[in-house]
Order: structure tokens, then sequence, then C-alpha cells
């Protein structure tokens, strides 16, 4: 299998010519190769120039087929330097800290089982630890809260008592013709957490824990673990054997959002067993996958502005009028309101904000919703507007965001919008 790497959301860019001729030995002169996303027809994860000299990629990163069997796309993330890189997992982690997260986690990843898996180094799997870490920070919301109780069907051998069905034929062969004649095989029903949603998860998780052990991870090793065993002890009572028949079958009441996205995970930590058996330490297989890196710095900023800000002031994903704003923040006792949009867009620290991203926060704060659900009643009053972007440092002055830091950086030529850079983790470069 041949592998072209490059790294996500850059403008159209000339391929080495080492690069082409890949393209051109695997593809042809007339294939035009791009994958789309699957929801939104103007989104994609790559795309190549007519005459396959150069590539544009998208705010995704993972991996994919140009031509499958024989060529691949590997998509890395931009941010870096020549010691660090952005820390992805890390990212992850700390964005799932704030349980409200896990309700907003639609379109962060997206895999492909249908199609044929990609031979990959050990040390370059992104998959597997990333749903690890996205499985294990569910279930730590699921355990905080406590797990769901519920009734589920159990077969027993009880004496001197009966109890739901006796399962008479399976009660002569284990009780009664052993002599236990004060011993009845039944088959009832009991509430408590040995549920089947329950029992998924365990699977999961035990399966889970197996991948953590043999997956190379720079960082949240040490944190992991200790939520490993916490998610342990509070399953200690959940049985993991379910049948593979039921696991499509199970589901979940809307109520629980928590665990729909964790049944969802479980499903997915399962079907990746299929594909996860290394054929010695250095080499093993993955299904195409992409991750949403625009998302994800969603989910980081939410998290930060819920720190900085109270829970009950901060919104995502308000909707006014067929639109929706990223978060709006409403006033406090002696602050202001005002909308932020997160943009994954690090040239915005050397660069001004462009007019279409000063046009798009300007719009939603002339919003008359807006306006009500902020408590703004004045409609000649501009509301402010924050525009928040990434980048890397190995300085910690910029990882918080209050009313203190958060408008210094007034954009010239705009009235009342502004911009914020925000710290992302990092890890150095091996």
């Amino acid at each position: 299998m041949q592998l072209i790497e490059v790294t996500e959301s850059r403008l159209p860019y000339q391929l080495p010519e080492d690069e082409v001729i890949k393209l051109m030995r695997h593809c042809g002169k007339n294939v035009k190769p791009e994958r789309k996303h699957p929801d939104y027809s103007d989104l994609f994860y790559f795309k190549f120039s007519e005459d396959n000299r150069s590539l544009e990629t998208s705010y995704f990163i993972g991996m994919d087929w140009i031509k499958e069997g024989d060529l691949a796309i590997s998509v890395k993330p931009k941010l870096g330097s020549n010691v660090y890189d952005v820390d992805v997992l890390s990212m992850l982690a700390e964005a799932l800290e704030d349980p409200e997260n896990v309700n907003h986690l639609d379109g962060l990843l997206a895999i492909d089982f249908g199609r044929r898996p990609l031979v990959i180094n050990r040390q370059d799997d992104l998959l597997s630890p990333f749903l690890l870490v996205l499985f294990i920070q569910v279930l730590k919301t699921i355990v905080s809260r406590g797990l769901k109780n519920g009734y589920h069907t159990k077969t027993e051998s009880l004496r001197s008592k009966i109890k739901g069905k006796v399962r008479v034929e399976k009660n002569f062969r284990i009780n009664t013709v052993k002599g236990k004649l004060t011993d009845q095989f039944c088959k009832f029903d009991e509430y408590g957490v040995d549920t089947l949603e329950n029992r998924l998860l365990k699977k999961a998780f035990l399966r889970a824990c197996t991948i953590f052990e043999r997956t190379p991870m720079n960082t949240e090793k040490a944190a992991l673990k200790t939520t490993l065993r916490q998610i342990r002890a509070a399953f200690s009572e959940v049985s993991d054997r379910v049948e593979i028949s039921n696991v499509q079958t199970v589901s979940v009441n809307p109520v629980h959002k928590e665990y729909k996205e964790a049944i969802k995970l479980a499903k997915l930590i399962l079907r990746r067993q299929g594909y996860d058996n290394w054929k010695n330490d250095s080499e093993g297989k993955s299904p195409p996958f992409w991750i949403d890196m625009s998302k994800l710095f969603e989910l980081f900023v939410f998290k930060k502005l819920r720190e900085g800000f109270s829970q009950s002031e901060v919104t995502y994903h308000f909707k006014a009028h067929y639109q929706e704003l990223d978060f709006i923040v409403k006033k406090s006792k002696d602050n202001p309101p005002f909308i932020v949009d997160a943009k994954y867009k690090p040239r915005y620290k050397d660069n001004s904000v462009s007019k279409d991203d000063a046009r798009q926060v300007a719009g939603y704060s002339r919003l008359e919703r807006v306006y009500q659900e902020l408590g703004v009643y004045d409609y000649a009053k501009n509301i402010r507007c924050l525009i928040i972007y990434p980048f890397l440092s190995t300085s910690t002055d910029e990882d918080k965001i209050d009313y203190k830091n958060a408008f210094h950086e007034q954009q010239s030529g705009y009235v009342e919008i502004y911009k914020r850079g925000l710290l992302l983790p990092t890890i150095k470069k091996s």
C-alpha cells in the first residue's frame, strides 16, 4: 500500500513530483480523486486538482483510500512546530471533562467499516486511542451520575423457594436427578444494574482496557489508568455476558443522552476489534476514519467558556432565524453579554479576522431572538462579538477565557468585534 501524507486545512498546494508519480501510477491521468462528507455536500475531506498535481484538504484529520487497495492518504493536524505538535488526545480528554459536552458529540468522528481496512504502523494509529479516550470519558460521566437501573431476566437455581417461572426440563437435569429436591431452577425478572445496556458497556469497556494496554499513547495514559479503575469498580456487579445477536438491538431511552452516546461508541469499539489484530509489534489494520478538528475545537472552547463564566451563562448552539450560533454568553451582574464564534483558523494569531467571518458574527449579533435571549432590549445597541482561534505555545498565559482577558484585541475597522487566541495542549515531537 502506497501512502500520501499531508496536513489538514491547506489551501491547494503543489504536490512533490514523487507524490504526483504515485497518484498517476495508481489513479491514471483522467481520474480526479476526492472524498466528500457524506452528510454535507459542501464539505470534503480531500480533493485533487483536475491534473492531479495539487491537493486541498479541509478541517478533518484521518486516513482513507484514494484508490482502494493501492493508494491511501493520511491527513494530520496542521498545528505544530519543529518541537511541538497539537495534542489531539489531551484536547479531547479535557473537553470531555465537562459532562455537558457528551451531548454534543454528533459529527466528531466518522468510521467507515464497510470499506477495506488500511494497513498502518502501530505508532501511527490515531483511531484506537481517540476512540478509547472518547468512550472512557463518556463512561466516566455515566459512572459519576450512577449506572441506570432496570429489569433484566435472570435464571438461577433457588433453594427452598420459587421465583418467576420454574424451568421444568432444566430443573430436572440440574437438580432432581442429583437429589436436590428442595432446589428449583427458575427464570425471573430482577431490578438492578445488570441490564443489557450495562452489560454491553461492560463488554466494550473490557475490550477498551485491552486496547489501552497495547496502544502507544504519549499522553493521558496515567490519568486514564485512574479513571479505568473507577469505572471497573462501578461495573463490578454487571456481567459482560451479552450475545452478539443482541448487540444491534440494544437501545436506550433518549432521556439518558450519555447512555445513547456510550452505546454507540461501545458498538464501534466491538466492531473495531475485528480490525485490531496486529500481525506483529509494528503493523496493524484500521478502517478509514475522519475526525472533525473544527468540531473538537468547538467542544474545547465550550469547556473553557464554562470554566471562565458560570455554566448558566453559556449556551452552546443557540438557534435563531434558521441559523445556529456557536455560543452566546449571557450578562452577569457587572458584565455585558456577548456572542462567541469558534474559528479553527490558526492564521488569526498574526492576521486580522476575514471579512466573511466578521460579517457572519455581525449578522448573528443583529438577530432579534439573540437580543431577547441575551436580555438586551435596546435594539440600537451593538452586541459584542468574540472570535476565538487556536494557537500553540509553551506559555500557559492564554489557556483561560474570562471577562478580564477576552476583549483585548478589537478588530480594526469594526465596532465591538474582537478576537482572542486560545492555547491548545501540546506534545513534544518524538
